[in-house]
């Protein structure tokens, strides 16, 4: 999905890893004949969290008679097939890739969303914490622009620093940026000709932050918002962080990894499998 290509991704987890995150607060001092520490200067250790994936899975039935009747046997060779199976498997792997994106950031009532746990279990979301930024500060904006300028404000430099800043939000959100950027004619013209805003994500005028919509943040079920910019009066999420702070686990490249469409001769009747496993942490 598309978080996946926004995102750090690790592979081959079969269960759990150990997220290494290194702390150092190490400072030059004063340069001084002899060995003589700072002992408030002298820390360096890790901060560990764990990345944990579920075993997820898709399995389902299809009656190839089913098809019969609308295609009158013209693309069917046998009725151990379904026609256009292609068309049929993307359409499984569309659905997976949208049920994935929703469980990533909004989780499902029991496994908590990245929204959820940049709050390390609260359903607000704050403005600053293990160095993602939300949007709950943002909530006197009487426009979007002026949300994430606000939200922008607030970023703290161990983000800024970094060259592959983000802030991902819901597509409610990002429509109500763009078009009062529009309004107030704040594209420049290059823009439109170099293709600024396809695929819904631009660029913040000013600033070398992508703003980028994700579908996992719109229509949130498991999480509340509880503070932030809202548009049609609901309050919408905005998480400013780099992409590589977030971090995604998958099963992928290991035997467990499987989509499969196959004919049972036993129940006469072709049957999907989909088997994966999914984590998230930042």
């Amino acid at each position: 999905g598309r978080t996946a290509e926004i995102v750090k991704v690790i592979p081959g987890i079969k269960r759990a890893i150990t997220l290494n995150l290194l702390a150092n607060n190490a400072k030059p001092t004063t340069a001084t004949c002899g060995w003589t520490p700072d002992p408030s200067n002298k820390y360096v250790g890790l901060d560990q969290k764990e990345l944990a994936v579920l075993p997820l899975e898709v399995k389902d039935a299809i009656c190839p008679k089913d098809f019969e009747q609308l295609y009158l046997g013209m693309y069917m060779r046998n009725n151990k097939e379904v026609p256009f199976e292609e068309l049929i498997a993307d359409s499984y792997v569309n659905k997976v890739k949208n049920y994935n994106e929703k469980l990533i950031w909004d989780g499902d009532g029991v496994n908590k969303g990245l929204l959820m746990l940049i709050n390390v279990g609260s359903d607000s979301i704050p403005t600053t914490t293990n160095t993602i930024d939300a949007s709950s500060d943002v909530a006197g904006a009487s426009t979007a622009i002026e949300a994430v300028n606000a939200l922008i404000a607030k970023a703290s430099p161990d983000i800024l620093m970094h060259s592959d800043k983000v802030i991902l939000t819901s597509y409610a959100m990002y429509n109500a940026y763009a078009s009062e950027l529009r309004a107030v004619n704040l594209y420049i013209q290059p823009n439109y000709q170099n293709g600024e805003g396809a695929n819904y994500e631009m660029y913040i005028p000013g600033t070398d932050i992508r703003l980028i919509a994700i579908a996992g943040m719109d229509n949130l079920v498991n999480t509340t918002i509880a503070t932030g910019y809202a548009v049609n009066g609901v309050k919408q999420p905005m998480v400013l962080t780099y992409a590589d702070n977030i971090v995604l686990g998958t099963d992928m490249l290991n035997d467990e990894e499987m989509l499969d469409l196959f004919y049972s001769r036993d129940n006469d009747e072709v049957r999907v499998n989909i088997q994966y496993k999914l984590g998230w942490n930042f």
